[in-house]
C-alpha cells in the first residue's frame, strides 16, 4: 500500500481497527471511497481543487457586500445564520448567487453515460461529485439506440 501512514490515520479517524470494520456501513464506505479518490483519482482531486475557486468568489462577494457588523462577525457567521432572514435574500444567499453567476466548472467524463447505464459504481462517484458541488457540470458521450424501419441504429 502506497499511503500506509495515511491509511492508519484514516482508520483511527473513523474509529476502526482494521479494514473489516469498514464493511457494512454506507457512511464509512463513502468516507473510504472519498479517501481513496483524493489519493488516486484525478477527477475527484481536480474537482475538489477547482471548487476552492468558487469558495474564493463567495468570500470576495462577502467582502464586497458586507456591512461593518457582518465583517466583524466573519464570513462563517453569515453561513450559520442563513435562516435568520426569511423575508429578504440573506447575505449568504447573495454571495452564493454572485459566485454562481461567475463560476461553472465543466469536466469531461466520456465513459459516464456507459457507466451510468450499466450500474457501475464509478457512475455513483461522479453523481456524488455533482451533488456535492452544484456548480459542476459533466460532459459525456451517451449512446441511444433508436428503432428505425430497417434495423436498430446507434446514435451518438
Amino acid at each position: 500500500m502506497t499511503h500506509i501512514d495515511e491509511w492508519n490515520n484514516f482508520l483511527e479517524r473513523v474509529n476502526c481497527s482494521s479494514e473489516d470494520g469498514l464493511k457494512g456501513s454506507d457512511e464509512l464506505e463513502d468516507q473510504l471511497r472519498l479517501w481513496a479518490s483524493y489519493r488516486r483519482q484525478t477527477l475527484t482531486r481536480t474537482v475538489r481543487g477547482m471548487m476552492y475557486y468558487r469558495k474564493a468568489l463567495e468570500l470576495q462577494a462577502f467582502l464586497d457586500m458586507a456591512k461593518d457588523e457582518d465583517l466583524m462577525e466573519g464570513y462563517k457567521a453569515i453561513e450559520l445564520s442563513e435562516d435568520q432572514m426569511k423575508g429578504e435574500m440573506s447575505l449568504w444567499a447573495q454571495c452564493q448567487a454572485v459566485a454562481d453567476m461567475k463560476f461553472t466548472y465543466v469536466v469531461s467524463c466520456q465513459q459516464y453515460g456507459i457507466q451510468k447505464r450499466s450500474g457501475d459504481p464509478r457512475a455513483q462517484n461522479v453523481l456524488r461529485l455533482m451533488t456535492e458541488y452544484p456548480s459542476l457540470r459533466v460532459a459525456y458521450i451517451d449512446e441511444v439506440e433508436e428503432p428505425s424501419k430497417d434495423a436498430t441504429q446507434r446514435c451518438n
